[in-house]
This record gives structure tokens, sequence and C-alpha cells, in this order.
């Protein structure tokens, strides 16, 4: 298997058409079959080949290439639903993109982002690092990095294929372009850039030297300077052999400081982190990246639910440079979190002022224009462990049944979660219409957690007991998300399930049992729910299947290993690993188990 670092090149992008994502599969014609659990489908430039990931319940996957050069199949699971992918025009190369890899330990330069198949052989896999130098323009989520333009709310134009369809191009978070080959020849890769700090940081150039100056004095490796040098050359010399030690001292303070925020102790990496800045004080440039890093720690702590300490360390940030644009980003994201929405705005604007052209400000600035203009007749309130945000126009009294049903679902959901928010969670209340507004809500959702809980208040005062559930179901979502701390991630299944188990505290549903098996296996719900395919019907089994095997892991073993699988995602190690310490069976294994099991009265369990 060979990386990219040998294999990328850059060049000029000509602009072409044909930019392609998963298509949703097809459903099967037959009503009374089980859908087939069809992945995703991608085509090359030209439409004429294409490839197809299916997956086999207890077999993993299947790649089938047809229309190409020869039709063939490999059994190899390439690429998730959320992945971009792209065929070669002969239909035996497969190319995935990731535009948003996991990052594992922070090494963000070292996460998955490009692989490159021959009829299902795995002939490269390629990490951020071999294509972005520096981590300045990159923008984190929490637990991944975006790294390309035209996704992951980097502006720009997502990866496409180039003219004729024999290179896939695009643009990098720093807005150099790259051109991807269907092939695995080696090539020579660019030297990164030796300098860190932007071009206006650099010194002056020295004033040139007369001739007759220039006497070749030979003079020992360690003397700092000649008698000759000028006061500018002599301070270029003494920096050049200063930045390697920097470079050490900058990776050995950052890592400290990134283990000890992820282990809870944040006063010690504030300490380190003065003392790093103590180190890069007089380098401008290194100054922005530090503001930036903080404001990255800020975001990441807001996002495990802590906002104070989120502040504290935003704050920091804009006292190292007050002119970064991270720290406004997190400074702004924590205002919005409490549903304030103009202190939100204003810490966005600020920023975008200062860095006009930071694609993370300009989408966040945007969007806050389009909710302000939408929410004008909004008004907000609090009660001890939530933010509530609600159409002005209602009565006061669906604000104060929601409020109500929220801290009910505070008392009884955490119980089941093992895990107690120390924030209040954001709630925004929507009349009907307003809630098929919100982008991040699928079409047949009630409600969707994005950071918020957002749902509808269509009728709440006559069906309570539908706001009921919706309300626990998603407050659910925002436990699980604040119990990982975004050291590892859930699989679909898990997160809605458990939200169900959730909404059912407050709201039980009856039991719902099913024949001959599962319509969707479990197998295939590992992504996230809001882009499954299919018609209602399909969504609805999905649902059905996701709850039944949380049930039935309630069931069998309790909640107290359900607890423990949740800690243990939330300290680090990956769900599947986490999955069989917690409940003594790997995690494959029980996958394959459940979808073998009927179904019908209650057998999941």
């Amino acid at each position: 298997m060979t990386r990219w670092g040998l294999l990328l090149f850059l060049v000029p992008v000509l602009l072409a058409s044909g930019c392609r994502r998963h298509r949703p599969a097809e459903a099967d014609a037959d009503a009374g079959a089980a859908p087939p659990p069809v992945v995703w489908t991608a085509e090359s430039a030209s439409g004429q080949a294409t490839i197809q990931q299916r997956g086999e319940p207890g077999q993993g996957c299947l790649l089938e290439s047809s229309g190409g050069k020869e039709a063939w199949r490999a059994e190899v699971c390439a690429a998730a639903p959320d992945q971009l992918t792209f065929v070669s025009g002969d239909g035996e190369w497969l190319l995935v993109i990731d535009p948003l890899p996991p990052v594992r330990e922070g090494h963000w330069e070292a996460a998955d982002a490009v692989s490159l198949f021959h009829r299902g052989e795995l002939r490269i896999r390629a990490p951020v690092g071999d294509f972005v130098h520096s981590s300045k323009d990159l923008h984190f989520f929490i637990g991944t990095v975006g790294w390309l333009r035209g996704t992951s709310d980097l502006e720009g134009s997502p990866p496409r294929y180039g003219h004729g369809g024999g290179t896939v191009e695009g643009e990098l978070a720093d807005g150099s372009t790259f051109s991807l080959p269907f092939d695995d020849k080696p090539r020579p890769r660019p030297p990164p850039p030796i300098a860190m700090a932007p071009p206006s940081a650099k010194p002056p150039p020295p004033p040139a030297t007369p001739a007759s100056a220039r006497v070749p004095a030979p003079r020992s490796a360690l003397e700092p300077a000649s008698p000759l040098l000028t006061e500018a050359e002599r301070d270029e010399l003494l920096a050049r052999r200063r930045r390697p030690q920097l470079a050490k001292e900058l990776s050995r303070g950052l890592g400290e400081v990134e283990e000890d925020v992820r282990a809870g102790r944040l006063a010690s990496a504030v300490e380190e982190l003065e003392h790093v800045r103590s180190t890069v004080r007089d380098d401008a440039g290194k100054m922005r990246e530090l503001a930036n890093y903080e404001g990255h720690l800020a975001l990441y702590l807001l996002d495990v639910g802590n906002p104070d300490e989120a502040r504290r360390f935003a704050s920091i940030g804009v006292e190292t440079d007050a002119e970064a644009p991270r720290p406004r980003e997190a400074l702004g994201k924590i205002a919005y979190a409490r549903n304030d929405l103009a202190a939100a705005m204003g810490e966005w604007n600020r920023g975008l002022a200062e860095n006009p052209n930071d694609a993370a400000l300009r989408s966040l600035v945007a969007k806050g224009q389009t909710e302000s203009a939408n929410l004008k007749t909004y008004q907000t309130r609090s009660s001890d462990h939530f933010v509530l945000t609600f159409e002005g126009r209602e009565e006061r009294e669906v604000g104060d049944l929601a409020l109500g049903i929220l801290e009910e679902a505070y008392r009884k959901v955490p119980a089941l979660y093992g895990f107690t928010p120390s924030d209040r969670v954001p709630v925004v209340l929507y009349p009907d219409e307003g809630l098929q507004q919100v982008e991040t809500k699928p079409r047949w959702a009630a409600g969707v957690f994005d950071g918020k809980v957002r749902t509808g208040s269509g009728g709440a005062i006559n069906h309570p007991n539908i706001l009921r559930r919706v309300l626990a179901h998603e407050y659910g979502h925002a436990i699980l998300h604040r119990a990982l701390r975004g050291m590892s991630q859930a699989p679909g299944w898990f997160d809605e399930g458990m939200a169900q188990a959730a909404g059912s505290l407050l709201e039980p549903e009856p039991v719902v049992a099913c024949t001959f098996g599962h319509p969707v296996p479990l197998q295939g719900l590992g992504g996230g729910f809001a882009l499954l395919p299919g018609d209602n019907r399909q969504i609805h089994a999905a649902y059905l299947t996701a709850r039944h095997a949380v049930e039935g892991l309630l069931a069998r073993k309790g909640r107290g290993p359900v607890q423990e699988l949740i800690k243990r995602g939330g300290s680090g190690e990956p769900f599947p690993t986490a999955f069989e310490h917690a409940m003594g069976q790997p995690y494959p294994a029980y996958l394959e188990a459940f979808d073998k099991k009927d179904c019908a009265a209650q057998n999941w369990k």
C-alpha cells in the first residue's frame, strides 16, 4: 500500500463540471421484500461507468462496477455515505475523499483523507498531512477536521472531475489547488513551506553590502555573527538558529496543553499556555497561530458542555491576538449557545472585519443574519437547566409548558445515560412553518439536535404528549453528545436508539414487533440518520431497528453496561473497543448476531 505523499502533485485547476456526491439508493420495487442495502452509487465524469457499494448482513460490503472496461465485483467497504466518491472513465479505479475525517489524539495531520482503489483493492491511503502543511486554515469540529474548500463550512467549490474526467481536482483549506489522478504512479511532491508566519511577519531584506566590504573572512559556526554583518543580517541569523528550538518548544507545550484539556486539568493548561506565549511573544505570526489554537480549545470545551471554561479560553485567545478569527468564532458560538443571537453576531462581525476572507466567520454571519430575520418576534426565557427561545406572538402558556417538560426530562433522562449536563441546554421552539426552514432538519423529522434542540410547537397545548416525547428524545441526543466529549463517535443506531429510550421515559411507547427479521439491518446503520435514503417506510424501519437494538441491550445487560460503554467512549476508546469491554462481546459479532434474529414477539432481546 502506497502513501500519497509520493504521488501528490499540485497544478492549476481547470474548472470542469461533473462533481458527483453519492446519490441515494433506489428502493426495491417489491414492497414485500427487504430493501436492498445499497449504501451509495457513483458515476464516472461521462456517466458511463458506475460503481455501487452494497452491504450484505454478516458479510461486510460488496463493491460492483458496471459500464466500464470490464464488470467486476469485490468484497470491500470502500466508502461511507458522507464521503465523496469518483470513478475513472474505464470503471477500474475508485477515488474516495473524506472531507471531514476523524482526528485521533489531536494528530490532525494523520487523519485519513484520501483512498484510491483499483478493482476493489486499496492501493493508496493518504492522510491530511500529505496535502496540508499547517493547521492555520483548517476548520476543526469536535473530533474531526475540515480540510477541503466547498465542504465542512469552508467556502469554495467542492472537489470535481478535471478536464476529460482523468483527474479529480479541488481546493485545499489554504486556497492552494490539487489534482489527483486515477493511477498509483509515483510523482514528486512539492516541499512544504519553510516559514509558518505570514509574509508580513518576515523581517525586511538586509540592505545591499558594498562589494568592498565582502571580505571572505573565515569564522566558526558557533560565532553568532561577524562584525561585517549588518544589524538586520545579525537579527535574521539569530532568528534562523532559534527557529528549530522554538518549533520544538511549541510542539511540546501545545501537546501538554491538549493533554491537560482533554483530562480536565484546565488550570494546568492555562499555565502552560502562558509559558508557550512567552516563548513566541516576539513572533506575530506564531502569536496569531497560538490565539487560533486557544480559540479551537474554546470551541472544543463548548462542544463538550463547558461554556464557562470555553469563554475563559476564548478570552485568553483574544488577549493573545485580538484580531485572530477563532477566538471571535468561539465567543460568538458561546453567546449563540445561550440563545443570545445579537451578542453572537457582534463577535462574528468583529472577527470578520479583521479577517474578511475567513470562510467560517462568513458562513456564521450569513446564517446568523438568516436566523435573525426569522426570529424577530421570538423571545427567550430560562430555567435552571435550559434556555428556551420561542415565538413571541404565541401565548406564554407554550413556553411554560415546554420549560416544564424540559425540567422533567432533566430529572429523568440523565440517569439513563449515566451523565448529567452541567450547562444550560439551548432549545428553540418554532411554529410548524418555521421548523421546516431549519437547514439541519431532515424532511421527515419532528425535531433535530444540531447543538441546539429544535422542534415545532404546533398543537402543543392540545396534544402535549407529542411535545413531551420529542423534547425528551432530542435532549437525549444532547446528553450523549456531551457525554462522549468529542473523544469518540457513537454509531447512528446507538444514538437514535438511546434517544428513543429517552423519549419513552416521559411518554412510554407501545411494544412494536416485526416479522421475518428487521427490514433494515443494524450493520447498515452506523452513520447519521439524517443522511438515510429512502421513503418514510424505510426511515421508520431504520428507527425500529435502532430502538430494538438498544431495548435489547438494556433488557439483557441493564443500564450499568450501557453507561459503562458511554463512559469509555467519553474517555477516548473507539466505540467497537468500548462496546466489547462493556458488553463482553466483540462488536462485529454482536451486529451479525442481532441481524440474524427474528424480531417478532420481542425476540430481538
